[in-house]
């Protein structure tokens, strides 16, 4: 068998014996709530599909994706009002030009404005260096339109090179939520921009290292109360909540929604700021 090859990001640590450590107020659990803004391209590039399409363009999956920044995220944002919860706002950089409305509603409401590349119509992983420093470089531009300056990134499709951390170092990122590999935030010596604290443990779609409800918001409600109930008392842990537009909160989803935060401010365990730290 040959050797296996290794990203030389980080080394192997067990989550046993590590240094115990709180969340601010002494809590134990800190949930996060992330909305991905996301936008496409029409009849070319990549794009999530509710259902195969049959032709193209694709105007169905088009469409259903679209719905996402004309309805679903105001619905979003209007629930997390309710709830008197900001978020991590995951915002491709090209909604600024495409959706100036929403980008601004989501700093008004004072989110947490994360880097998610220039648009989930492509993935940088298959970019030549000057071209992928280039695109970091443009979204950033963008985004500190909004005057804000980002200093988290989420790729687009979690997809990258092999010197994409090394370059979003170099454009001043402080954390990168791309590696589902850990239920603690943590900065290795090796890699100061690398975080674990996606840990993709409820989202809409499907993403690696976590469960999916693809339809099926009440399920992500529930799965959240049910991470609140089994919270472990050893040391701080993270929770992520990821929601994309596309697949918005109807009024029948709702109860979950505010079971799981009620439940959530029930406990002492639970810092609910919704936000990176």
């Amino acid at each position: 068998m040959s050797q296996l090859t290794h990203h030389d990001r980080y080394d192997y640590n067990p989550i046993i014996g590590r240094e115990d450590f709180n969340w601010p107020n002494d809590k134990r659990l800190a949930i996060y709530f992330g909305i991905n803004h996301e936008v496409f391209s029409f009849g070319k590039g990549l794009g999530a599909q509710l259902a195969p399409s049959q032709t193209s363009p694709d105007v169905m999956n088009y469409a259903w994706r679209d719905y996402g920044n004309r309805v679903g995220a105001w619905r979003f944002l209007e629930l997390f009002d309710k709830l008197s919860l900001r978020t991590t706002a995951l915002m491709n950089g090209a909604l600024i030009d495409k959706c100036p409305e929403l980008a601004k509603a989501c700093r008004d409401r004072g989110d947490e404005i994360a880097a998610h590349g220039m648009t989930n119509a492509e993935a940088q992983g298959h970019m030549s260096a000057s071209e992928e420093r280039a695109m970091i470089r443009r979204t950033l531009d963008l985004l500190e339109a909004l005057d804000v300056r980002p200093t988290g990134w989420l790729g687009p499709w979690i997809s990258e090179s092999h010197r994409t951390p090394d370059l979003l170092k170099e454009a001043g990122f402080r954390y990168l939520l791309d590696w589902a590999h850990d239920d603690q935030p943590w900065a290795p010596p090796v890699d100061p921009v690398f975080s674990g604290d996606q840990r993709h443990s409820c989202n809409h779609r499907s993403k690696p290292g976590g469960r999916s409800f693809r339809h099926d918001d009440r399920g992500c409600g529930s799965a959240i109360v049910e991470r609140v109930r089994s919270a472990p008392t050893g040391s701080g842990h993270c929770f992520a909540s990821l929601c994309h537009g596309a697949i918005a909160p109807d009024p029948s989803s709702r109860p979950g929604a505010y079971e799981a935060e009620g439940r959530g401010r029930s406990t002492d365990l639970v810092d609910d700021s919704g936000r990176h730290r």
